[in-house]
């Protein structure tokens, strides 16, 4: 434990580094919120720069030496004040009171065995193998000798990177992940708050923890949803899907799509200062901000490649409308717009070409399965009755526009036609309000969505329409929450003028301190099978459950080189499977088959390598010959390669280096060079 609670110092202590140094370059762009925003902003250079220096072959511990400088320089001319800091330390109890929120969930919630959702084990074997060989670009750990040009590795990569400096343990730093995005994602719709209220600033807060009518549903017991269903993302059908933050906080899935939420929210925070201070901002202001509109459109395509589709329009979007408002659509003034995607493709365009080398299994466009009505209340009910309550003024002036859920419905799209109906709604508004821009971006998402989805490759009735859905489903879902919130917001501006700011965080940590002294009978661990042990190291439950793997992991941790290569029985989603290679950042032949199966696009070496695995294991003429050509270094035998296969090894040229009960891991006699 003493270990653990030294990795998140050191971890805490590195972003708070980060954001220090840099946070007084950002005032002429973001005035009094550079404080807070530096948070997500630091992280993002952190991460360009770590990325850089592993793509030069570079020690990424010289990172430290840009923030170093920026805050020197920052010193010498007098950029700091010590009264300004602490009139805004409340940036960083924000920070800091939601990481460790979240790291109590984490604590209390959360395991790596969590096989049922198969992201767990392909998150921390990324995160492991950044951790063990910070190149760019990084290895596959599930799939020896290739790298992972295949996935947006980047939010991995930022983890990995931040891990490998604390000098913890990847199953450690797999759970300080969800929290550090948390705390990210804190400060920036809090800055949104700052922005657009005049009163209650906190309320964007809400968007982490906000539920919908499906979380009701389950807390009260009145339908038979599991906490399955509600914490990770179907809830009934293909579109049934719940993209809330709060359920990734309860389920602790750390995939790229939840890294991206930091930098999806920073962006709108971005986009909202455009629209509102663009015209009252100095040229250097407006070129910092632009520079950081950049990195967040650039990381995202390396970070969760589906963003980038979305918010691409929009800054274009906003572009159009500060240009034609704030520049009176002066086109001798249109240069400093272009160069934000210019240079968000300049800036990681070695990750993009990468990327683009590899095989995809994207086909095409496809037709979508229209959204059952049921399930699409069961996640957005709150945020319809609140967009229709908003857009009443509009309906009263336009009272045909009543005609067209009924149309739509009678077509077979009724939630399309809501959809179309609140649309149309926030535009009679007449407006260019950020509220307003957010809520037609969302429900303009969720309608393009019910007609056509992206074909991705991935196979089944509900699978396959399933990531277009949860993809585009959670940025439309985090734009709406802002959107109404905001309404909320400005709702209450007049009302509750005696709850201070000070009132609710102090609520908010008897809460917290409630929640740490009082057990909390809900384990998502326990709803799998696998009670957790309240541990940060997501690997502690198999010392009850798999104590001899557990051991033989613990063996390899300590005795096996960053680069070396095991083998084990590959596995397939919602399998046990695979488990070596992700407790231990090591390369394995092949890991999770569906998931490389889909990455690679069906490659013939998939076969091949279950193929050759299992002559490792059953043909001991061959396990010596197919262990050198993969240049495997450990041959790990445990129950679960005895289950699947008839062991059968070769009595001289492999020795035994490790025995614990019911597993056993070999050592050829013949190192490799």
């Amino acid at each position: 434990m003493e270990s653990e609670i030294i990795t998140v110092i050191l971890w805490l202590t590195f972003i708070k580094f980060s954001q220090m140094t840099i946070y007084p370059h950002l005032k002429p762009a973001f005035g009094n919120l550079s404080y807070g925003l530096s948070y997500p902003a630091g992280m993002l250079l952190f991460t360009l720069i770590s990325w850089y220096l592993g793509f030069m072959n570079l020690p990424f511990q010289l990172l430290f030496v840009p923030f170093f400088f920026s805050g020197v320089y920052a010193i010498w001319k007098k950029m700091y004040n010590l009264c300004e800091i602490k009139s805004l330390l409340k940036w960083d109890i924000i920070f800091f009171g939601v990481f460790l929120i979240t790291l109590i969930f984490r604590i209390k919630f959360d395991n790596l065995a969590i096989t049922q959702i198969p992201e767990q084990y392909m998150n921390a074997a990324f995160i492991g193998s950044i951790m063990n060989q910070p190149v760019v670009t990084p290895v596959d750990p599930w799939f020896a000798g290739e790298s992972l040009t295949i996935y947006y590795y980047l939010g991995h990569w930022m983890m990995g990177v931040l891990g490998g400096l604390t000098g913890g343990i990847h199953t450690v730093v797999f759970n300080l992940t969800l929290p550090t995005v948390f705390g990210l994602f804190a400060v920036s719709a809090y800055a949104i708050g700052n922005l657009v209220l005049k009163r209650h600033q906190w309320l964007p807060l809400l968007i982490m923890i906000i539920p919908n009518a499906a979380a009701l549903w389950y807390i009260t017991q009145i339908g038979k949803l599991g906490v399955a269903g509600v914490a990770s993302n179907i809830i009934n059908t293909a579109n049934g899907v719940n993209p809330t933050p709060f359920y990734k906080v309860l389920i602790g899935a750390p995939h790229g799509m939840v890294f991206s939420w930091f930098n999806q929210i920073f962006f709108l925070c971005l986009i909202t200062i455009m629209l509102l201070n663009w015209k009252k901002m100095e040229k250097k202001g407006r070129y910092i901000l632009l520079f950081f509109l950049s990195l967040s459109l650039g990381t995202m395509p390396c970070m969760h490649a589906w963003d980038v589709f979305v918010y691409a329009p929009v800054y274009l979007l906003t572009c159009f409308i500060v240009w034609y408002t704030a520049e009176n659509h002066d086109f001798s003034k249109i240069f400093p717009f272009i160069l934000v995607p210019v240079l968000s493709i300049l800036l990681y365009i070695p990750f993009l070409s990468s990327m683009l080398s590899g095989n995809s299994a994207v086909s095409g466009i496809a037709i979508s399965i229209p959204t059952g009505f049921i399930e699409f209340l069961g996640v957005y009910l709150f945020i319809i009755a609140i967009i229709i309550i908003h857009g009443f003024s509009a309906l009263k002036k336009y009272p045909v526009l009543m005609i067209i859920p009924v149309i739509f419905g009678l077509l077979g799209y009724s939630v399309a036609g809501i959809l179309l109906f609140c649309i149309l709604l926030l535009i009679g508004k007449k407006n260019v309000l950020p509220e307003t821009l957010f809520g037609i971006i969302g429900l303009g998402i969720l309608f393009v969505i019910e007609f056509i989805y992206i074909n991705d490759g991935i196979q089944g009735v509900i699978a396959t329409q399933y990531n277009t859905t949860v993809k585009f489903g959670v940025i439309a879902c985090i734009m709406l929450l802002i959107s109404v919130i905001i309404i909320t917001g400005r709702w209450l501006e007049n009302y509750f003028f005696q709850i201070k700011e000070k009132h609710v965080f102090a609520v908010l940590a008897v809460i917290f301190i409630l929640f740490v002294i009082f057990p909390v009978n809900i384990s998502v661990g326990e709803t799998f099978g696998y009670p957790n042990n309240n541990s940060l190291d997501g690997k502690n439950w198999m010392q009850k459950y798999y104590h001899s793997d557990y051991e033989g992991i613990s063996y390899l941790l300590e005795n096996a080189k960053p680069d070396d290569v095991i083998v084990e029985a590959p596995g397939d989603d919602k399998s046990y499977l695979g488990r070596v290679s992700v407790m231990t950042g090591l390369s394995t032949i092949l890991g999770r088959v569906s998931h490389e199966n889909h990455w690679r696009n069906g490659d013939n070496q998939i076969l091949e390598r279950q193929k050759d695995i299992q002559l490792i294991y059953e043909d001991p003429t061959k396990t010596i010959e197919i262990m050198n050509k993969y240049n495997a270094d450990y041959l790990f035998v445990g129950d679960s390669e005895l289950k699947k296969y008839n062991v059968s090894l070769p009595s001289s040229g492999i020795s035994e280096v490790f025995k614990a009960d019911s597993v056993t891991i070999y050592k050829p006699d013949i190192q490799k060079i």
